[in-house]
C-alpha cells in the first residue's frame, strides 16, 4: 500500500476511534457517571494515544457542549 494511503488510513481510524469514545464518554456524562466517564477515555487514550483522536475527541465533546477544561487539556499532553 501507498506510504500516504497507509497515513491517510490510519488517521483516518484514529479520527473514527476517537468519535466513537467521545460517544461513550458523552453519555456517561449526561447520565452524571463522570467517574466512569472518564475511566472510558482514560482507557482509549492508553489504547490508542493519538493526536488526531484526541482532538476528535474535544470537538465532538464540544459540540455536545459538554467540554471541560479537562477537555482542552486533552490537547496538552
Amino acid at each position: 500500500m501507498d506510504a500516504r494511503v497507509l497515513q491517510l488510513t490510519r488517521e483516518g481510524t484514529s479520527r473514527h476511534f476517537g468519535k466513537n469514545i467521545a460517544k461513550g464518554h458523552i453519555a456517561y456524562l449526561a447520565a452524571d457517571r463522570n467517574e466512569e466517564a472518564w475511566l472510558v477515555l482514560t482507557e482509549a487514550l492508553d489504547t490508542l494515544n493519538d493526536p488526531i483522536m484526541r482532538e476528535a475527541v474535544l470537538l465532538k465533546v464540544y459540540d455536545a457542549g459538554v467540554a471541560e477544561q479537562r477537555h482542552i487539556d486533552l490537547l496538552n499532553y
